[in-house]
C-alpha cells in the first residue's frame, strides 16, 4: 500500500513541475486568436513593402494619345522618362505605378499602413499619389521637392502629408482600405527621374 501511494505522489510532482517553468513559475498560454490577428496586421504590411519595393513590379501608365514613357529597372533603382507634350488627350498623364498583389492575385489594401517612405533624385518636383480603386485622379497625393541628389521622405498617410487636387478637395475621405497602390509621376510636361527606394510601416 505504501509503495501505490509512493507511486501516485511522484507521478503528480512530475505533472505539476511540468506545467511550470524551470524556475518554478507558471507557464501562461498565449491566446492563440489575438497572436494569428497581430501576425496578420504585420505580415499583411510586410507583403506591401516586400511588393512595391521590388521594381520589376512597377509597371508605365500613360495616355493613348500621344505620352511617352520609359521605365528601366537598373542596379536596383528605377529610372522613369516621360513626355506629355505631344498628347491630344485633354488630360494628358504620364507615370509610373505598383499595385500590391497577394500570391492568390488579389489586391491587397493599405488598411494597417502607417507610413510611406521613398528615396528619389529629380531635376523637377514630383507626385506622389495613393491609388484607390477609384482610379480617377481624385486620389490623394503629396508633391515631393525637386532634388538633384538622392532624397529621403518619410511620409504619414493621413490627411497632413496627403491631399486631394484642388479641384476636388473634399470630394471624398482618405480611406486607406480603399488604396491598393502607390503612382508617381512628374509634375512638368516631360522629364525624368529615379527611384532608389520605396517601403511602408
Amino acid at each position: 500500500m505504501k509503495k501505490i501511494i509512493l507511486v501516485l505522489t511522484t507521478v503528480l510532482t512530475v505533472l505539476v513541475l511540468s506545467s511550470c517553468d524551470v524556475d518554478g513559475s507558471e507557464t501562461t498560454k498565449k491566446d492563440d486568436s489575438t497572436l494569428n490577428e497581430s501576425q496578420g496586421e504585420v505580415t499583411n504590411v510586410t507583403k506591401i513593402s516586400s511588393y512595391i519595393s521590388n521594381f520589376t513590379n512597377w509597371e508605365e501608365n500613360k495616355d493613348a494619345d500621344g505620352s511617352t514613357i520609359s521605365i528601366v529597372v537598373e542596379s536596383d533603382n528605377l529610372l522613369v522618362s516621360y513626355d506629355i507634350s505631344n498628347s491630344t488627350n485633354q488630360y494628358p498623364y504620364s507615370q509610373t505605378m505598383v499595385t500590391a498583389v497577394d500570391t492568390d492575385d488579389t489586391n491587397i489594401p493599405f488598411t494597417d499602413v502607417k507610413t510611406i517612405t521613398i528615396a528619389y533624385k529629380s531635376g523637377t518636383d514630383l507626385n506622389i499619389r495613393l491609388n484607390d480603386e477609384g482610379n480617377d485622379g481624385k486620389e490623394y497625393f503629396h508633391t515631393l521637392a525637386a532634388s538633384t541628389e538622392f532624397t529621403t521622405v518619410k511620409l504619414n498617410l493621413n490627411t497632413t502629408d496627403f491631399a486631394q487636387p484642388d479641384w476636388a478637395t473634399g470630394d471624398r475621405d482618405l480611406i486607406l482600405s480603399n488604396v491598393v497602390g502607390v503612382v508617381v509621376y512628374g509634375t512638368d510636361n516631360s522629364g525624368s527621374f529615379e527611384l532608389d527606394s520605396i517601403s511602408v510601416e
